[in-house]
């Protein structure tokens, strides 16, 4: 991400350098993508429990025809 030898920009807050960054941004992509991965996560879990579920009522369903 920051080559050896290439320029680079660096923000600076002289009063508080605790403030000073690399990359400006308030890092609110990073919660985004956060929050999308969780949703992925729980959606997840919601398609593997229905698909159980499913399976559960085919099995049903199949010992009845015998």
């Amino acid at each position: 991400m920051f080559p050896i030898g290439k320029l680079i920009e660096v923000y600076v807050n002289p009063n508080n350098h605790a403030e000073s960054v690399l990359i400006q941004g308030s890092g609110s992509n990073r919660v985004f993508r956060i929050i999308v991965g969780i949703g992925f996560v729980v959606a997840g879990i919601l398609v593997k429990t229905n698909f159980e579920i499913v399976l559960e009522i085919i099995k049903t369903f199949e010992n009845i025809d015998e």
